[in-house]
């Protein structure tokens, strides 16, 4: 048993079936509430933010009167924090060998006693190729080998603990023997769902990564971009196809611990998406749109993001999951 009363997280290292095939953060592990669920901001963002670690006894001494003010109909998720990393492979090395060095670390750290303890959830996040070409006719770029760790954990006082492990610190500090530090960007989010239906069985994620034009401030580039993703929902094929759609808006509770291994917070303000779907023909289907398309192009166009923001397929690896 955790010092938490919950028991002590499985390690799932080896199976990709699907029901170890879910989500992304940087760690995590443990047993998910049945209240689970991102949701809708509608009040001041400060008042959000502590709401929301106050049902999640998210608490910490990090000052939260920065965070941009979220849009008015998001809803935060309340149960759960969360915290994500993004990580581009070097120039050095390929897509293939890059993903093989990413499951290792994950798998390493799964392996330390106070991961084991603390955190809820710990999800690879890797891009696949079944989307490929299609970010071109978006006007936006193709992405780079790219690997995304998401972690669940109950209170940002877990997530603390871990990153001041000193194992957690020496596997971060031999990463970077393969870019893991320079070559990515660490933060806590808030999860806003924007879509949900219940459906049975499992879902395919495509994930898209999204930064603020420059000059544009975070809580306009917050706004703006919720605003855009609530038309785009309202087209008939995505309406259609996709069955949950969440964005991952950073917050900046755990900047100080990330930055001392060596991770920094995005330079820009970013938004991760996540749109879930039964298939992959449907979500081909989306991205094959010509309305889709054409409403995607727009938001380069009209600067609601930069066209350097990409979208990819994924196949998401539980790898500690209790």
């Amino acid at each position: 048993m955790s010092e938490t009363g919950h028991p002590t997280p499985q390690r799932l290292t080896s199976s990709r079936t699907s029901a170890h095939i879910e989500s992304a953060q940087w760690f995590g592990a443990r047993r998910y509430r049945p209240c689970w669920n991102p949701l809708f901001l509608c009040m001041d963002a400060t008042d959000v933010i502590a709401t929301s670690l106050t049902h999640a006894n998210c608490r910490l001494s990090t000052a939260l009167s920065d965070h941009p003010p979220p849009p008015p109909s998001m809803s935060t998720r309340k149960d759960l924090c969360c915290s994500i990393g993004i990580h581009r492979a070097p120039a050095y090395l390929s897509k293939d060998e890059f993903t093989a060095r990413m499951s290792a670390l994950a798998d390493a750290l799964c392996a330390v006693p106070v991961v084991q303890k603390n955190l809820v959830k710990f999800d690879v996040i890797t891009r696949t190729n079944i989307l490929e070409g299609q970010g071109t006719a978006m006007q936006m770029s193709e992405p780079q080998p790219i690997v995304l760790f998401l972690h669940e954990y109950e209170t940002g006082e877990h997530m603390v603990e871990v990153l001041a492990d000193p194992n957690v610190q020496k596997l971060v500090a031999e990463a970077e023997e393969f870019g893991f530090q320079t070559g990515g960007t660490s933060f806590g989010v808030n999860v806003v769902t924007k879509m949900q239906r219940d459906t049975p069985g499992t879902n395919v994620h495509a994930f898209g990564i999204c930064s603020a034009p420059p000059q544009v401030s975070a809580a306009q580039f917050t706004a703006n971009f919720e605003a855009f993703i609530e038309k785009f929902l309202e087209l008939p094929i995505v309406r259609k196809n996709f069955v949950k759609y969440t964005i991952l808006f950073p917050q900046n509770v755990l900047d100080k611990e990330f930055q001392s291994l060596g991770l920094s917070a995005p330079t820009t303000p970013i938004a991760v998406t996540r749109g879930e779907a039964k298939n992959w023909d449907a979500v081909v289907e989306i991205a094959e749109d010509p309305e889709v398309r054409e409403f995607m192009a727009g938001g380069v166009k009209d600067f609601v993001f930069q066209a350097e923001s990409s979208f990819f397929a994924s196949e998401i690896i539980t790898k500690l999951s209790g």
